[in-house]
């Protein structure tokens, strides 16, 4: 794959192209046959939980240059240039970069129901997380279809060896296809734009309790009521009621596949305390956290 430099000092023009060329270097490797995919297990157990990321959606990994050390609960995966991996949505993770020849490059596509972004990120230091470069943002039904392929892609690690790489290769192929559609032709309104980034940063920060309109408006540099009416208007869901829906849905997952207490998991999904947080999801489900837990067959408690 071409070598690319100098990627922080580059225009938002220049990075826009660059982001389109890399993908589309990408589809023609997976094309080719060049690409080799590791599957990942979706087990969440064991409570390093506590020190790595856990994200609502799924995010796919090209490896370009350098190692990239994953850390997940019980185990580490490697990857290194011309492998691709997809994180399951709500697998805690942690990410290391590993330079080669002063060189660290990836390319990662993150899925949502109703869009998603596509940036490469870069390091010319080892670090315990690679510095991102440069993004874009998708409002599109085309989020959704990447958002099952990737989930797809995560399932086949329970299938029979004997074919399942030809399966891998073709969902990939399937994902990047879409991404480079999406960075070729992909209409970015200001306002779609906007939400998928605010759902992008709320999904990424779940677990903190200060997480509100506000604090996000901050961030994202606008009006707090226009970006609650704006995210209203696109999505037909109130802010606060879709950090909720997040939280609840975080929480589910780490009781029926970890064995973090009920308090652990309140505290990691951004609940202020553990009896809010029982209360909350005995009102949303008719049951408390640890009724829910035993009604789960892969539960780990």
């Amino acid at each position: 794959m071409k070598k690319y430099t100098k990627l922080r000092y580059l225009s938002e023009h220049e990075n826009r192209a660059v982001l389109r060329e890399m993908m589309s270097e990408v589809q023609s490797d997976a094309q080719a046959g060049k690409l080799s995919y590791k599957v990942l297990t979706q087990e969440g157990t064991g409570r390093q939980v506590n020190n790595l990321l856990v994200h609502p959606f799924p995010e796919l990994f090209v490896q370009i240059r350098g190692v990239n050390r994953f850390s997940f609960p019980g185990h580490q995966l490697e990857l290194r240039p011309g492998q691709v991996t997809v994180v399951p949505p709500w697998l805690p993770h942690g990410e290391e970069t590993v330079l080669i020849d002063g060189e660290f490059l990836m390319l990662v596509i993150t899925s949502y129901a109703e869009g998603c972004s596509i940036h490469y990120s870069t390091s010319d230091s080892e670090a315990i997380q690679p510095r991102s470069s440069y993004w874009e943002y998708f409002y599109s039904s085309h989020g959704g279809h990447m958002f099952n392929l990737c989930r797809e892609f995560s399932a086949t690690v329970n299938y029979p060896d004997e074919g399942a790489d030809n399966i891998r290769r073709g969902i990939g192929q399937a994902i990047f296809g879409y991404a480079d559609y999406l960075l070729k032709h992909g209409v970015k309104t200001e306002e779609a734009h906007l939400v998928v980034v605010a759902k992008h940063h709320l999904g990424r920060n779940i677990g903190r309790e200060t997480l509100s309109v506000k604090s996000m408006a901050r961030e994202l540099k606008c009006n707090p009521d226009y970006l609650s009416n704006l995210f209203h208007k696109v999505t037909g869901e109130r802010i606060m009621h879709y950090i909720r829906r997040l939280r609840l849905d975080q929480s589910r997952e780490l009781l029926a596949n970890t064995n973090l207490t009920v308090a652990e998991i309140a505290r990691i999904s951004g609940f202020h305390t553990s009896n809010y947080f029982s209360r909350t999801f005995r009102e949303e489900h008719g049951i408390t956290p640890g009724q829910y837990r035993k009604t789960q067959p892969t539960a780990k408690g």
